[in-house]
């Protein structure tokens, strides 16, 4: 700011100095007195320092929290469908639901009207309907294997199986890696041993970003919960929980497959990371892979189509 005014205005700097530090000086004082009077602290204030993490706010960490996910501009062959279709296909979804609350569904009734309906939960979210609307009406969704099955259905996982295409791309990955941490982890392990120590490391994104015991805002996270001996994985969706898990490739899977499910752009601050788990996972994308991720994928000789 100083800069600019001395640009704009040269003959300052016969009153406040070639290096304009007497208005730096002035401005700071001036700055710090304005937040001394400040002390009677208001909502928006305190919902702004907890946003950001605010050293008064009681936040240990310095990320920004967003309410509802960003979505990308356009969906994967999105098909048009008529008013009446809609209403055809919301009643099937009705007759879903009531089927997925019954104790003892018929799973594979379940998977037919998960099919049938699916351009209508194309059109929710193409809507931006809230992630919670969309579970509301379709709780099959919070059924592991069904949206497992929702993601190989639809989304294009390399030989149509998500979960083996990541277990066999975490072994590749695991294989290269030399940390000497690695002689600990069992199998079922990997999967967050190589996101974490492999994959975000490389970026140096934080774990806690996508691996947490606490919910730091509305993109899709992992939820880890640990009892006794015990562990399991809730995947979140603005703030939502979508399912859980023990299985630590399902709960990436559906992390990854929870982003194209609810067509949501990927945050900046972990971009890299996602697109890399994106690369490990689909054949096809909406968007074009960062140089970061290209990198990562050719590097480590991973059979994605970059």
């Amino acid at each position: 700011m100083v800069v600019s005014v001395k640009n704009k205005y040269p003959v300052l700097t016969k009153v406040f100095g070639e290096d304009m530090s007497l208005l730096t000086s002035a401005l700071k004082q001036q700055f710090s007195r304005d937040r001394q009077i400040s002390g009677c602290v208001s909502d928006l204030l305190l919902k702004k320092r907890q946003s950001h993490g605010h050293i008064l706010s009681g936040r240990k960490l310095k990320f920004v929290k967003v309410d509802l996910v960003s979505h990308r501009e356009y969906l994967i062959e999105e098909k048009q469908q008529s008013e009446e279709c809609l209403m055809q296909l919301f009643q099937q979804a009705e007759s879903l639901r009531t089927l997925v609350n019954t104790t003892n569904y018929d799973y594979s009734e379940v998977k037919a009207k998960m099919d049938i309906t699916y351009p209508h939960r194309q059109r929710l979210v193409h809507e931006m309907k809230p992630v919670k609307h969309i579970l509301e009406l379709y709780p099959a969704l919070s059924v592991s294997n069904l949206i497992i099955r929702e993601i190989n259905v639809h989304y294009d996982p390399f030989d149509g199986d998500i979960i083996q295409t990541l277990k066999s791309n975490f072994t590749k990955l695991f294989n290269y890696t030399d940390n000497p941490q690695k002689e600990n982890i069992t199998e079922d392990e990997r999967p967050f041993f190589i996101l974490e120590h492999l994959i975000m490391k490389r970026y140096k994104h934080s774990k806690k970003l996508l691996l947490n015991q606490e919910v730091l805002d509305a993109y899709p996270m992992i939820q880890v919960h640990k009892n006794n001996d015990s562990t399991n994985y809730s995947i979140i969706v603005e703030y939502n929980q979508l399912t859980i898990t023990t299985s630590q490739v399902e709960a990436v899977a559906i992390l990854i497959g929870s982003y194209e499910i609810f067509n949501i752009e990927y945050p900046k601050k972990i971009r890299a990371t996602l697109e890399v788990l994106h690369g490990l996972s689909f054949k096809k994308r909406s968007f074009f892979l960062a140089v970061a991720a290209k990198r990562f994928l050719s590097e480590f000789k991973i059979n994605a189509n970059v």
